[in-house]
Order: C-alpha cells, then structure tokens, then sequence
C-alpha cells in the first residue's frame, strides 16, 4: 500500500552490522541517482532521518509502485 510518508522498519543485527529498510514514496524516489548510491547527505537531504554514520550498502526499485527499498547499516 503506497504512501507519500518516508516509511522505516525495525532495526535488526548480525555479528557485525545493525540493518534497517526505508522505503522512499514515489515523489521522493524520482530523486534518486540510478548511477550511485547515495551519500549520508545525498539521503538526509531527501529527508531521511538516522542517528550518524549510517551508510545506503543497498537500493531496490519496487515497479509496480515506483518507491525505493532501501538498506543501510
């Protein structure tokens, strides 16, 4: 179900890494560079929110609805 909110899972862990999956809605996602993947300042000034040091390691576009499954740690 889209939605025009920036939305957040849960965090989850493994040995090394602590994960979490934003989903940018469509009117944010058309911003996003298909040539790289985003900088810290590149996602915050699209208005995602996380504490420091957090790095995009992963981008998947969702068709169907045009948003962005994102994945940092």
């Amino acid at each position: 179900m889209p939605t025009d909110q920036i939305q957040y899972s849960e965090k989850y862990y493994d040995d090394v890494y602590e994960y979490r999956h934003v989903i940018l809605p469509p009117d944010l996602a058309k911003y996003v560079p298909k040539t790289h993947l985003m900088t810290e300042t590149e996602w915050r000034n699209l208005g995602v929110q996380q504490s420091p040091g957090w790095v995009l390691y992963m981008q998947v576009q969702l068709a169907r609805r045009k948003e962005f499954t994102w994945s940092l740690r």
